[in-house]
């Protein structure tokens, strides 16, 4: 089964430090952590407490405690809400965990269950797109995953794919809506580039 410590390493290489830009919805961040979303998170005390100290932002990359608070963030905020531990491809495992941090929750599920509908047989009854991670979207991902006519590391890929697909067109969605995202953008792009290379094991 999968593994959150390998999908937490990989979330990092996207997840910058410190920032607080203009126009970013989240307000300050920290590792991908944004302050007006997240307030009472307990790491915000140690930034606070590191702003008025020398070498700040670099600092923080240093304290242990705050790096053992964004990793105990990230698992139960993300990857036990879409269940990681019980998928069974650590690919498709990596991309609804960033998906779900770069967007919600709920709008990376959906995507998930879109896309195992798009590419399930139509003998088979759809997957609901409800955007809940219940037992039977995993029992339905699982299934296909392993019993589909393509080789599980294929039909890994295949998913990812779509889910990319779908992931890019949000954001296509969100800069068109506002323009004050568009400086976003390449990032998000980005990320969904670096997402396009498999890098785990199914």
């Amino acid at each position: 089964m999968t593994k959150f410590t390998f999908a937490f390493e990989r979330l990092l290489g996207h997840e910058g430090g410190y920032a607080n830009i203009k126009g970013d919805r989240g307000g300050e961040t920290y590792r991908g952590i944004a302050r007006h979303y997240h307030p009472a998170w307990p790491g915000w005390q140690i930034v606070d407490e590191a702003k008025r100290l020398p070498n700040f932002p670099k600092s923080l990359e240093q304290d242990a405690r705050l790096q053992s608070l964004v990793a105990d963030f990230y698992k139960v905020e993300f990857w036990d809400k879409i269940a990681g531990d019980k998928i069974s491809s650590q690919v498709i495992a990596n991309e609804l965990f960033d998906c779900a941090v770069n967007m919600d929750v709920a709008d990376a599920v959906r995507i998930l269950q879109k896309s195992v509908n798009a590419l399930r047989s139509p003998e088979s009854p759809p997957l609901s797109e409800d955007a809940v991670i219940g037992p039977k979207t995993i029992e339905v991902l699982n299934s296909w995953l392993s019993q589909s006519a393509l080789h599980p590391a294929v039909a890994s890929n295949a998913l990812l794919s779509v889910m990319l697909v779908l992931r890019g067109t949000r954001y296509v969605n969100i800069v068109e809506r506002s323009s004050s995202q568009k400086q976003f953008a390449y990032g998000w792009f980005r990320r969904i580039f670096r997402h396009s290379e498999i890098d785990g094991e199914c």
